[in-house]
């Protein structure tokens, strides 16, 4: 963005997910996207891991190798492929 130039993200709660609406304000005209980002327990995607075939080995709770627990901003999972 530029130096006039602005962006707000909304977001809400919807089901399993967020709903986040990004409005930018560029050189004075105004452009909206609306997104949905699902939210994955650890278990939730374990079985979804297992019934592509693949074996969750490690979680993490972030990119810098922090554990997962309830207050992670993010689940990280290494899986092999079963077979």
């Amino acid at each position: 963005l530029g130096k006039n130039d602005y962006s707000l993200d909304e977001s809400e709660p919807a089901g399993d997910g967020i709903v986040t609406t990004r409005t930018r304000l560029k050189g004075g005209a105004a452009e909206s996207r609306t997104y949905f980002v699902r939210l994955y327990s650890k278990a939730r995607i374990s079985a979804a891991l297992r019934k592509a075939g693949l074996k969750p080995l490690r979680c993490w709770g972030g990119f810098d190798g922090s554990p997962f627990g309830p207050g992670s901003r993010r689940l990280i999972v290494l899986a092999r492929r079963t077979g």
